[in-house]
């Protein structure tokens, strides 16, 4: 029987999904919506780090190309010694200790790592180096830069060209406010540099605390770089680029000023001569002396024009910005007694009581207080005239022509040393190093550590201001026999914390160590040991004080700058390497762990195969075989952290990280490295840097403390790598020599007393030099007294003041190497140049005996004068200069290379 659907309806289904359904779609639906922000993260990711890649290409692609474009429009030839007379400027390249190795190496406890998975420090590749060099502006495009505007008022007032208007609203406010002025030529300058501590008050931090001790005492009084994490590294660097117009047009002598002043005192009716008064205590100044000119109006309301950097009081005339005298209008006359940014200070001031002290002190930043206030090249004058105070006497024979070459010294104080009168620069002037930006002269009694010493007789040749050796490198250095305070000797030469990674850094390591005091492990080499970054003093900042060279008026507050960061062109800079093409740098192939270059047997067909079966001690004889496709040859560059085992002649290690020279199946364990080529560049000096590859020019065995052989030593020979052959034995010691230029240029500072101040170093450095030193009034050439000597000598002729070379192996702390075999240090004898303030007696026009550079037996005197040569003479052929910046928030690091030639 068929069902009436009109009297049995269908069951009741409600409308919608069921509660599984709806889960189920759910849980489809947020699974999509998770895919979907995933999907937009990964997107957004993407999108910020190619912004940020970007911005970091378009940032060094900025940079690159202008570097490039300014050096290729550099003033000077490249062709040691560059000419005084011909105006061509300069080209200086420093190296400082630090290679793109240094954190590779310094992340491990050689030779195994700490931790095998990750290095965190080695996104820092070379750090530290220095390029400046005198360039010429594009055609209708002048370098431009400030300067207060006294200072081009000045001039237009001597020559008549300000209106009766202008003169009229003349004030000193005005006349300090920095106004643009332009040249068609400038020094340029280049480098990185940490971001420093700096006071509450925004000025600089010189206390360097203790950091191995619970004192905070200041130890060194240095400098000292942000480092949050305690690695020993800057948090962040910048890329800096000093541009300072060379406008030697400013200047005029006092005469000119006297003349401009009583022209106008006639006009106004008012007493406008009197407007030089001199320091007792410095040299009376000739009125042909040129210095730069600054306009201002005194406290009588009347206009005049006086030098910009000497007069009364000791550093300076000027309060160059506020009065600091009650009742003094402002807008009118500064404060005569204050020293201020406009003022160099004296370079050595004997009646200053704390001058070994001074953290800043004027003859080490004194122009770069100067120099926060105008982008102008200046220099100090150098003393040619003697002094009216009593204190100095004069001989009477101190302008004698010709002079006798073994007549008493004729000593004149300050004569010959740097003056507190500045000058603006021509490029001349620039081909000599003590006239350029950031280039002092160390006063001797710095370098002899002799208190009582007046300092106006003699300076060290011009040096690059740096700061003292770095922390990180000292960390991973140990010698003996004095460990830190309450270490052992056992845990001062196994470590950790001090394990024995890179050589010494300069003469004297624990430098400021006395019995009774703290010591300061993290830098011990004294402040004025200059190897690494440009002084912070240089860099332009917001806040200035002159404090740090003792100058500080009770109550004075610090200047107000307000220039900090325009001269960064390059924020979270992890890089800035500089290199210099070596035609005879050597590329090397290491014939891999088989011991034979290629594979074994006769790889190139020439029917034979003697390397398979060559002696314990002999070379890689088929230099052609070495590289074979399918080989296990592995190509060594100059750069490679695998260069010590180079210069050793060896690549076969054992398990304990020691060379191995053992023997297994009739053959020796010994693995060769062979020269492939030449030419590559190079790290100025790259074989005698601390953080570099090489890590000290010998290294011992860990076990026994013998010194292994220099199997390849004579492959690196070059004036870029700092080595000169033969090597020279004294005693049971073994040394190799520094090259003759690098002694005779003055860039060896030899430490001769007992200053906690300073150690012996030297600084490797291209310079295109000058060729005025031969022919001008000073004396570098080793007379000072007569006859001719090489320095440092004592009375009897014998050397009296040495550079320390320490040496540490590359040890396994695992070995357990005796303090004994740490003790790897030898003497090198070895002649300096310094600067004295006798009368130069060179009137040979440039004619120089032929003598070598002293390496252990010094040559000691000579009837005519010693060369004085550039650091390396050889012509700069190209450059090669890589930048890294890091993105810190995005997580990117680019790198930019220029390559110029010349």
């Amino acid at each position: 029987m068929r069902r009436n659907d009109k009297f049995f309806p269908a069951p009741f289904q409600p409308p919608g999904f069921t509660i599984l359904e709806v889960l189920i779609a759910l849980t489809a639906a947020l699974l999509l919506m998770l895919g979907l922000t995933r999907a937009y993260k990964l997107l957004g990711s993407r999108i910020t780090e190619r912004q940020s890649q970007l911005e970091l290409s378009s940032k060094l692609r900025d940079v690159a190309l202008r570097m490039r474009d300014e050096l290729s429009r550099a003033t000077c030839q490249m062709k040691p010694p560059a000419s005084a007379s011909g105006s061509e400027g300069y080209l200086v390249y420093h190296e400082g200790p630090f290679t793109s190795s240094t954190t590779v190496l310094g992340s491990t406890q050689t030779p195994t790592p700490r931790n095998t998975g990750f290095f965190p420090d080695t996104r820092y590749g070379d750090i530290d180096d220095y390029l400046a060099f005198t360039a010429r502006a594009e055609k209708d495009s002048p370098f431009v830069g400030f300067i207060p505007q006294g200072i081009l008022w000045a001039q237009r007032f001597a020559s008549g060209q300000l209106t009766p208007d202008e003169i009229s609203r003349i004030n000193h406010i005005d006349a300090t406010r920095l106004v643009p002025f332009y040249s068609e030529y400038a020094e340029i300058a280049y480098w990185a540099s940490p971001r420093y501590t700096r006071s509450g008050d925004g000025t600089l931090r010189y206390d360097q605390p203790n950091l191995l001790s619970a004192s905070t005492t200041p130890t060194t009084t240095a400098p000292r770089f942000r480092d949050a994490n305690g690695d020993l590294l800057p948090d962040r660097l910048d890329l800096h680029r000093r541009v300072l117009l060379i406008r030697p047009d400013l200047n005029m002598t006092i005469e000119e000023m006297f003349v401009s002043n009583a022209t106008m005192a006639a006009r106004a009716g008012y007493n406008g001569l009197n407007i030089i008064a001199f320091n007792p205590a410095t040299p009376f100044v000739p009125d042909t002396i040129p210095t730069i000119p600054f306009l201002t109006r005194d406290a009588a309301g009347e206009i005049y024009i006086r030098p910009l950097s000497f007069g009364s009081g000791a550093q300076g005339n000027l309060d160059f910005y506020r009065p600091n005298t009650a009742g003094v209008n402002p807008l009118l006359a500064p404060n005569p007694t204050v020293p201020r940014m406009n003022a160099p200070g004296i370079w050595w001031d004997p009646s200053d009581a704390n001058r070994f002290n001074h953290p800043s002190p004027s003859w080490l930043t004194g122009l770069a207080r100067m120099q926060q206030v105008m982008d102008l090249s200046i220099s100090r004058e150098t003393v040619t005239w003697p002094s009216l105070s009593a204190a100095f006497p004069t001989r009477t024979d101190l302008f004698a022509s010709p002079p006798s070459p073994t007549a008493a010294p004729e000593q004149v104080a300050y004569r010959g040393m740097p003056s507190n009168v500045v000058r603006a620069n021509d490029l001349g002037q620039l081909t000599r190093p003590e006239n350029r930006f950031g280039f002092v002269r160390i006063p001797e009694p710095i370098l002899s550590g002799t208190s009582g010493s007046t300092g106006l007789e003699s300076s060290s040749m011009p040096q690059l201001a740096l700061c003292p050796p770095h922390d990180y490198l000292h960390s991973r250095f140990t010698s003996t026999p004095t460990p830190p305070q309450g270490a052992t000797v056992s845990e001062h030469v196994q470590g950790p914390p001090w394990p024995t990674t890179f050589p010494a850094q300069a003469d004297d390591p624990r430098l400021d160590i006395v019995p009774t005091s703290d010591i300061d492990f993290l830098n011990p080499y004294g402040r004025f040991t200059m190897t690494t970054f440009l002084r912070p003093e240089f860099a332009l900042v917001d806040r200035m004080s002159d404090a740090g060279a003792g100058l500080q008026e009770a109550g004075e507050r610090p200047e107000i700058i307000n220039r900090g960061g325009s001269d960064v062109v390059a924020t979270d800079v992890v890089s800035f390497d500089i290199r210099i093409f070596d035609p005879s740098a050597p590329h090397f192939i290491w014939e891999g762990r088989d011991r034979v270059p290629g594979n074994l047997g006769d790889d190139d067909g020439d029917g034979i195969s003697p390397d398979d079966t060559r002696a314990a001690g002999a070379p890689v004889i088929e230099i052609d075989e070495l590289g074979i496709a399918g080989s296990d040859d592995e190509v060594v560059p100059i750069d490679s952290h695998r260069l010590d085992e180079v210069l050793i002649g060896n690549g076969t290690r054992n398990a304990q990280g020691e060379f191995d020279y053992g023997s297994s199946g009739g053959r020796s364990n010994i693995s060769r490295f062979g020269i492939v080529n030449r030419g590559d560049f190079v790290d100025l000096n790259y074989v005698r840097l601390a953080g570099g590859p090489m890590r000290g020019l010998f290294h011992r065995d860990i076990v026994n403390g013998n010194a292994l052989m220099l199997q390849n030593i004579d492959a690196f020979e070059s004036p870029f790598s700092g080595i000169q052959l033969p090597t020279v034995t004294v005693g049971t010691q073994t040394f190799v020599p520094f090259t003759d230029a690098y002694q005779d240029s003055g860039r060896f500072l030899l430490r001769r007393g007992g200053s906690q101040s300073i150690s012996s170093f030297y600084q490797p450095i291209y310079d295109t030099w000058t060729d005025s030193y031969a022919t001008d009034d000073f004396d570098q050439e080793g007379f000072n007294g007569g006859p001719y000597t090489r320095e440092p000598l004592s009375g009897t002729g014998t050397v009296s003041g040495t550079y320390t070379e320490r040496r540490v192996p590359q040890a396994n702390a695992a070995a357990g190497p005796q303090s004994a075999n740490m003790q790897i240090q030898g003497v090198l004898g070895l002649s300096y140049r310094r600067w004295t303030s006798a009368r130069s007696s060179v009137n040979s026009g440039g004619e120089f005996a032929a003598q070598s550079a002293g390496i252990i037996q010094i040559a000691p005197t000579s009837t005519t004068p010693f060369k004085i040569e550039p650091p390396i003479p050889q012509p700069l052929r190209a450059l090669k200069i890589t930048i890294r910046v890091d993105d810190f928030s995005a997580e990117t690091i680019r790198q930019q290379t220029v390559i110029q030639e010349f």
